[in-house]
């Protein structure tokens, strides 16, 4: 199972969408390209399908989102542009 992130590029939030059934996210991390961990999004309570991220914060750039939940994990590469 894998997510798929959409805008990208995004400019103020992210949305993260599931490819298959819905899972229950334990941590969630946006790493910049030098491998720092610069936002720690709060997982939504529960199973989801898609939700979104807020990347306003984030200087314009390539980061990777890493998705882990109960039984796996994703990383998916999106850009922040303004």
């Amino acid at each position: 199972m894998a997510t798929r992130i959409y805008p990208d590029p995004a400019n103020e939030q992210i949305t993260v969408a599931m490819e298959a059934n819905a899972v229950r996210f334990t941590r969630l991390e946006v790493i910049d390209m030098s491998g720092r961990v610069v936002l720690r999004p709060t997982p939504p309570q529960g199973v989801v399908e898609r939700f979104d991220v807020d990347v306003r914060r984030l200087e314009p750039g390539r980061y990777l989102l890493r998705s882990i939940w109960d039984t796996g994990s994703s990383e998916q590469r999106f850009s922040v542009i303004r």
